[in-house]
């Protein structure tokens, strides 16, 4: 991935992975709980997309290409 997915900056990590999942049938909560701790966002899923650097923002973008999300 060269550069960052586009996201809507006025959504939060977490938000964003929860809009996602809806267009998953299955994915749950504990999925997107798991999904951040596994690329190091867990603590920074309540901040808003617009504060993430680049590199937060390539690693959010990798949780939806998880084999359960």
């Amino acid at each position: 991935m060269v550069g960052a997915p586009k996201f809507y900056g006025n959504l939060f990590g977490y938000g964003y992975l929860k809009l996602m999942a809806k267009l998953i049938v299955g994915t749950s909560d504990k999925d997107i709980d798991k999904s951040l701790e596994l690329v190091g966002l867990k603590d920074r899923g309540k901040e808003k997309l617009a504060s993430y650097s680049l590199r937060m923002k390539q690693k959010l973008g990798m949780t939806y290409q998880l084999p359960y999300l």
